[in-house]
């Protein structure tokens, strides 16, 4: 990886990236051919595996994360879960373009989780990757001219939404080993921040018996954090991400099961925000009502510190935008 550029060389490339995810059009054109002369780096299964690590969203569509520098790693093994040691190959853009369409996939994602975070499918690479004509050797230009052409009328046609973000399990590439989970007694948790919601208030004075079947979302108290008694619907996954579309201050969602204080434990939600939180009770809102539609009561506990993140990593399942 000596050929790796240093991060202020790549701003203008990530500024490209940005512009394209925002404008499309030409400026998607303009991304997908300078990508093109660029290296990327991808994650592997193992060191020599010529299996590239994917997501998939609760859609089931699948996408190859690919990545404009190595500053960008650390974060996204925190992301999805991924070992510490996974192994990080730097590819040439044309074969991580080739990947995703001899695999099938939906989508390349470049530098997921950031503001510049760029998609493209597979219709939208196929005219990079075609064959030049004879007569490329004596007219680049009109070479290049056709091929962004092309391109500008697939990008037209496909108008695939900016913020569709496939979501994760590993598809068909090996299974990552995982190691046995311990079931290890129950941890507290950190007290997560007091909402800003108001609460309703009681028409009558409450007695010492007297208590909510639900807890407040994000509310005071301690959190305990217990392992899942039984995977997740993939309907109620899909709803739970449907509810979290546009609001990109969500950098990612898991469900869990979490007791809070004298309440028993229950499904619920933890979220992982940017410091941007004035909608959170409006989130919390379109978490809670589209899973009330799948029959399904759910608590909301936000993931704010490292040893929170790591029992949500553990016992948790991420949904949103990628499931490990």
């Amino acid at each position: 990886m000596s050929g790796e550029i240093p991060r202020a060389g790549l701003e203008p490339l990530r500024r490209l990236l940005e512009s394209a995810r925002d404008g499309g059009g030409e400026a998607k054109v303009d991304a997908l051919i300078a990508l093109t002369q660029r290296t990327l780096f991808v994650a592997t299964w193992e060191p020599e595996s010529p299996g590239f690590r994917t997501l998939e969203n609760a859609r089931k569509e699948t996408a190859l994360p690919v990545f404009t520098g190595l500053d960008l790693l650390p974060a996204a093994k925190l992301r999805f879960g991924w070992p510490e040691h996974t192994a990080i190959r730097e590819i040439g853009a044309r074969q991580a373009f080739r990947y995703v369409i001899d695999h099938a996939l939906t989508f390349l994602v470049v530098d997921v989780g950031t503001p510049h975070a760029f998609e493209a499918t597979p219709a939208e690479l196929k005219p990079l990757l075609a064959p030049p004509p004879t007569q490329a050797a004596s007219d680049p230009f009109a070479m290049l001219g056709r091929t962004s052409s092309q391109l500008l009328e697939v990008v037209r046609a496909s108008d695939v939404p900016p913020g569709s973000r496939p979501s994760v399990i590993p598809p068909r590439d090996p299974p990552v080993p995982r190691s046995t989970r311990p079931p290890a007694p129950l941890s507290t948790l950190p007290p997560a921040p007091l909402s800003s919601r108001p609460q309703p208030a009681p028409t009558r004075p409450p007695t010492p018996v007297a208590r909510p079947t639900v807890p407040p979302a994000v509310a005071e108290g301690d959190v305990v954090l217990e392992v899942l008694d039984e995977p997740p619907d993939d309907a109620l996954l899909e709803a739970l991400s449907d509810a979290l579309a546009g609001y990109l201050e969500v950098e990612w969602a898991a469900y869990c099961r979490a007791a809070r204080g004298p309440f028993p434990a229950q499904r619920a939600v933890a979220l992982r925000l940017d410091p941007y939180r004035e909608r959170l009770p409006e989130i919390i809102d379109s978490l809670r009502s589209h899973a009330m539609r799948q029959g399904v009561v759910l608590d909301v506990i936000l993931a704010d510190t490292p040893h929170l993140v790591r029992l949500v990593r553990e016992r948790g399942v991420l949904f949103h935008p990628w499931k490990r």
